[in-house]
């Protein structure tokens, strides 16, 4: 290992479900309710598409841009202040850092809100590249974004891993010749089995033995 690809939401940060309470709240600031698992549709979707999508199904006499505007403010408090980073993950991410691997971030999230949550956790320098895919035009579901990142970290596909929580871009990485490893911290059963179909490898966790293996592959 000479490099890793990270995601952020449901990989490093265990912010799924702070991020739909805070689409949930901003329905129901308009006095909308809704049982629909919108942290899910996050997670599979990204930021932009998620509003669009609000906006669209609830909210069609507001704009995507006065939308966004509400939802930013309501998620920028929950990054700066208060989503937490899942067990290990830290401690995980300033080891690579310390072992001398180039890091990127590759987020479907705001750049914003990724850059206030590095950091409050103090992962802000271990990455030398954050990428916001939608801010960015690329897709994390496709292979040449991998490439791309591989090429501009100068190393080998098989001498990068790649850590993600969603089966897109794990079968993306894998599909571009990248060490693909599933990370599942809160996956269902279903869902787990699909993952591990796309990734070459996965962890349940950031555990010390889990960061021991992964660091004698370095």
């Amino acid at each position: 290992m000479k490099a890793a690809i990270f995601d952020l939401d449901g990989t490093i940060l265990d912010s799924l479900g702070a991020c739909g309470r805070v689409f949930a709240r901003c329905l129901s600031s308009m006095e909308i309710e809704t049982d629909e698992p919108l942290d899910q549709y996050f997670a599979d979707n990204g930021y932009k598409p998620t509003v669009n999508y609000i906006q669209q199904k609830y909210l069609v006499d507001k704009t995507s841009e006065e939308l966004q505007d509400i939802i930013i403010n309501l998620l920028e408090q929950e990054y700066a202040e208060s989503i937490s980073a899942f067990d290990g993950a830290c401690e995980f991410v300033n080891a690579l850092h310390r072992n001398g691997l180039a890091l990127v971030l590759l987020t479907a999230n705001r750049r914003v809100l990724a850059q206030s949550a590095l950091h409050r956790l103090g992962l802000k320098d271990c990455f030398i590249s954050l990428i916001a895919a939608t801010e960015a035009g690329i897709s994390k579901s496709d292979p040449k974004t991998y490439t791309d990142i591989v090429q501009m970290l100068g190393v080998s596909a098989q001498d990068c891993y790649m850590f993600d929580d969603s089966q897109k871009p794990l079968a993306a990485a894998t599909e571009a010749g990248l060490m693909s490893v599933g990370v599942f911290h809160n996956v269902a059963e279903a869902d787990a089995m699909l993952m591990c179909s796309c990734s070459r490898s996965f962890i349940t966790s950031f555990s010390k033995s889990v960061i021991d293996r992964l660091l004698k592959c370095h």
